[in-house]
């Protein structure tokens, strides 16, 4: 018997939107965020474990508040970073500040919003969308690299980057700071630190276009890595 179509749309919808959860979550330690959201949203409106059900696909009916404050304190993060307007999805104002704190900048800075499969940055209502099937996001739910294995495809990934950037002419150490801004992990790889596997998943397509080759071609280094 198949699943009623509105559960299963729910059901695909968490199940490309978990991926895409736990790589913007790993950015941040549990401090951090609580951090970040009390100062921005003037209060404590989400808890560890509604950030973690997001993950584990346990969270399946989330109160409207978590969209409504995790969707105004994503936007809030891409107008900080200066990302244009028309890669934000317009939301209503609510009376929150258009920008995070600039006093916890060495929070936000070195981290990227959530977005969609077009890059659009999601608020409330596009990550409301997003969880529940409306949504195309650019993840693989078929792609998937354990915790046990992500120091692995870290030096795996980072020692196929060593070599294939000079092959493209980029002096890599010098080019450090422009890469920078196409990839928030390349500098990690670059350099042999081990970045969390559902992050570096997330960040396959920009690490990609840096190298020119394919997202395909990428994984396939990451998955040999991860089979040996």
């Amino acid at each position: 018997m198949s699943l009623n179509p509105i559960l299963q749309t729910m059901d695909q919808g968490s199940a490309a939107f978990a991926p895409v959860w736990r790589a913007w979550l790993s950015q941040f330690t549990q401090p951090q965020l609580l951090k970040l959201s009390e100062a921005y949203l003037q209060g404590r409106l989400f808890h560890s474990s509604q950030m973690g059900g997001f993950s584990t696909r346990k969270l399946r009916d989330p109160a409207p508040r978590v969209f409504l404050a995790v969707g105004y304190l994503n936007i809030a993060h891409a107008h900080s970073l200066g990302i244009t307007p028309d890669q934000i999805e317009e939301v209503a104002d609510i009376g929150l500040p258009k920008k995070l704190p600039d006093a916890l900048r060495g929070i936000w800075e070195a981290r990227e919003p959530l977005s969609d499969a077009s890059g659009m940055v999601m608020g409330p209502t596009a990550l409301f969308e997003a969880f529940c099937g409306l949504r195309p996001l650019a993840s693989r739910v078929d792609r998937h690299i354990p915790a046990e294995a992500e120091a692995a495809a870290t030096d795996a990934l980072g020692r196929y980057l060593r070599l294939r950037l000079p092959q493209l002419g980029i002096d890599w150490l010098s080019a450090m700071p422009q890469l920078r801004t196409s990839s928030m992990v390349i500098e990690d790889l670059l350099m042999g630190r081990r970045v969390a596997g559902d992050r570096l998943l997330g960040q396959l397509p920009k690490l990609a276009a840096i190298a020119e080759t394919t997202e395909d071609d990428l994984w396939e280094v990451v998955a040999a890595s991860i089979t040996t």
